[in-house]
């Protein structure tokens, strides 16, 4: 959203006139030049898309010489609430994402329907798992009590701890070691992986 606020998204108009070799043609519609404005308010599917949507916003309404898709959203953002800034964000990440698979995959262009239905089923997804992540910080599931308890080494004595993991994928395995002193500091470490080879035999 940052990058249509601020002009900065690569457009066809925009790469063209950079000298990218590449048609300025809208990737949607092929009728007019792809710029920010078209491709997110100008283009019929694109407007199909919005007036599909539960804001039912009809940018037909809208000349794109009066106000730009960005003053647009700006205005969004600023005065409406939560849930319409989501709709909003969320359709706009639908359309450029079926504009690249159009693009560069040369996918054929969905029903305006399902790429609402697509950016309403991503705002379910997210807030469910907002919802979980914030229920997880508020009541967190008590860990086990061990009865394990690392204990500082004596006075002028440090203490060695060792452990082990693995293996990897590569079939590696991975040691490490860390020596503490009588405060708890840490004064020294390491780790290492290592290949570890087992030989079996058997006895009958």
């Amino acid at each position: 959203m940052w990058r249509i606020i601020h002009n900065r998204l690569p457009i066809r108009e925009a790469l063209f006139k950079r000298g990218v070799i590449c048609s300025p043609l809208c990737c949607l519609c092929d009728g007019t030049n792809e710029s920010i404005d078209h491709l997110f308010m100008g283009c019929d599917w694109t407007k199909t898309v919005w007036f599909a949507s539960n804001l039912s916003v009809n940018f037909a309404a809208y000349c794109e010489a009066t106000i730009s898709f960005s003053e647009w959203v700006s205005k969004v953002i600023m005065h409406h609430d939560i849930e319409v800034v989501q709709l909003v964000l969320s359709i706009c990440y639908g359309i450029w994402k079926v504009r690249n698979t159009r693009c560069f995959e040369e996918a054929e262009l969905p029903n305006a329907l399902s790429c609402w239905n697509n950016a309403h089923k991503s705002i379910s997804e997210f807030n469910s798992r907002a919802d979980m992540l914030i229920q997880s910080i508020m009541h967190p599931i008590p860990m086990p009590d061990s009865a394990i308890r690392w204990t500082l080494p004596d006075t002028d004595f440090y203490k060695l701890n060792v452990d082990a993991a693995g293996p990897n994928n590569d079939g590696n395995w991975g040691l490490a070691a860390v020596i503490r002193d009588a405060d708890g500091c840490v004064v020294a470490k390491t780790f290492s992986l290592f290949m570890v080879h087992f030989y079996f035999k058997f006895y009958v």
